[in-house]
């Protein structure tokens, strides 16, 4: 049920964004470029290479199973994002040659960081989950609704995830 719910959720939220209708609130976050140092900091900790590389140091201390998920998880978002965005075709608020929804390092951030809340219940790992998400956003390189389709589509891959691990372990 949970896979089924967010499914149709990244679909509404993609009509949505795609369709225009949140362009308001996606100019609104572009007004706070006084924290850009900051989030460019902030924004490294989502890095394609820099979650995969975390990833790889997580994975040493990690069982069969977990290190599975996670690699599983972080290759096949990889590449249902890029195969999105080559689909959607949808422009940053910044001239760049590259396409923005969904958002790449809000999605992995956000499944790797959940990913690691989820295991070891500390809640120190939403901190990057939420504010890396946040730093596309504040520097320029995303929309918020790119980010948020982002979230909800590593939510949906999280859900997928946790859900056959359930039916595995059966009743």
């Amino acid at each position: 049920m949970k896979r089924e719910a967010l499914l149709v959720s990244f679909v509404v939220w993609t009509v949505l964004a795609l369709g225009g209708l949140l362009a308001g609130v996606d100019s609104f976050f572009l007004k706070f470029q006084g924290l850009k140092p900051v989030f460019e900091l902030i924004s490294l900790f989502g890095r394609h290479d820099v979650l995969f590389a975390l990833a790889l140091i997580y994975s040493i201390n990690a069982g069969k199973k977990e290190r599975k998920e996670m690699a599983g998880g972080l290759v096949s978002l990889s590449i249902a994002v890029d195969v999105l965005k080559r689909v959607f075709r949808r422009a940053r608020p910044v001239v760049s040659d590259s396409f923005a929804y969904p958002s790449g390092h809000s999605t992995l951030a956000f499944f790797f960081y959940t990913f690691l809340f989820l295991k070891k219940r500390s809640p120190l790992y939403l901190l990057p989950a939420i504010l890396i998400p946040a730093s596309r956003i504040v520097l320029g390189a995303h929309w918020f609704s790119d980010v948020v389709g982002g979230i909800l589509l590593a939510s949906l891959w999280l859900a997928l995830i946790f859900e056959e691990r359930e039916r595995k372990a059966g009743p």
